[in-house]
């Protein structure tokens, strides 16, 4: 598994501050199953700010394993699992991340973002 794009944005559908990260992750399909995502976000100077989780799937996803050596084999794919996750910001986080960006020469900010894949 490898994360090929991040890419974030405001969630646009929450009434409080959140940043979501849309991500798509390569798979090899039937070989392995993604039965989730999480992680952090973290300052620059790496605090951990907030939570990252998977938002509410619009569609259900299915995971599907299969055996090497039968009529399956020709399925066995690199595919990309799309997910958008999201990471609320309470007012203490947005105070901190305002501070961090105040003591910057230029007034920008970093964040990153770590994720997981949970094994169940």
């Amino acid at each position: 598994m490898e994360i090929k794009r991040v890419v974030p944005k405001p969630y646009e559908k929450s009434i409080s501050p959140v940043i979501s990260f849309e991500v798509d992750i390569t798979y090899m399909k039937f070989q392995e199953a993604i039965m989730g995502v999480e992680g952090f976000l973290e300052s620059d100077d790496g605090k951990i700010l907030a939570n990252v989780v998977e938002a509410i799937p619009e569609k259900t996803r299915t995971a599907e394993l299969g055996a090497r050596d039968s009529g399956f084999d020709s399925q066995f794919k690199e595919t990309i699992y799309n997910s958008t996750l999201v990471a609320p910001l309470d007012s203490k986080i947005l105070d901190y991340i305002e501070a961090r960006r105040m003591k910057n020469e230029k007034r920008d900010v970093y964040l990153s973002q770590t994720f997981a894949f949970p094994r169940n």
